[in-house]
């Protein structure tokens, strides 16, 4: 949506009185209530390149920078962090949208349907974008744990605890030169990543990213 139309939201005073303008109107007004509540969709196609940067330019632990294995360790770590982001998240958040929609249409069709039909469709479809939801949610969180344990600054204690952990389940932790990351990651941490009305705005935000985006990250 572009910038322009926006503003130009923004600058009305009241609800256009003409059933062709009410349509558009709705989509201006859900584009503006995302971006007032998570930022707009430049600022989570920004934030996404970003922490890919930051993954990619993690270094090793200078203590055991001169350990060949410890080096290929963090190579692998690194290379998982970016595939929990590009190959399993973002296209959740594609399917998520794809079965939203469908819903979406279909509430939109549903005198079209015997009333049977349309109840046994929706309940399909509603189904559909619940559990393309739950897969969203379930991604995200993953992705934000695995990163944040591995790379993000901690308290001394949580990390013993996170490396204790690791050796108990028989992997070998990874020691990296941690940094400075937002709680979220992805999202601002003044918001909820359990909040499913934010992960759905987060998600569409995601799906309005520049065209540059979608074919980096092949979306």
């Amino acid at each position: 949506m572009a910038i322009s139309e926006i503003q130009r939201y923004r600058q009305m005073q009241h609800v256009p009185d003409k059933a062709g303008n009410i349509e558009k109107y709705d989509k201006l007004k859900e584009v503006w209530r995302r971006d007032e509540r998570l930022g707009t969709s430049e600022e989570a196609e920004k934030r996404f390149n970003e922490l890919i940067n930051k993954i990619n330019n993690i270094r090793i632990d200078p203590e055991f920078k001169d350990n060949p294995g410890e080096i290929e360790l963090l190579k692998a770590a690194k290379q998982k962090a970016e595939e929990l982001l590009t190959i399993s998240l973002l296209p959740k958040v594609k399917l998520y949208i794809i079965a939203r929609n469908a819903s979406e249409k279909l509430k939109r069709e549903s005198g079209d349907y015997e009333t049977k039909e349309y109840q046994r469709k929706y309940i399909d479809a509603d189904k559909n974008r619940k559990l393309a939801h739950n897969a969203l949610i379930s991604d995200l969180h993953s992705a934000i744990r695995y990163i944040r344990l591995r790379f993000a600054e901690m308290d001394e204690d949580d990390i013993y605890e996170w490396e204790a952990e690791e050796e108990k389940a028989g992997r070998k932790p990874v020691h990296a030169k941690r940094i400075k990351m937002d709680g979220n990651l992805l999202i601002r941490d003044d918001l909820d990543v359990n909040d499913r009305e934010i992960v759905e705005d987060w998600a569409e935000q995601i799906n309005n990213t520049s065209e540059l985006f979608k074919k980096r990250y092949s979306i």
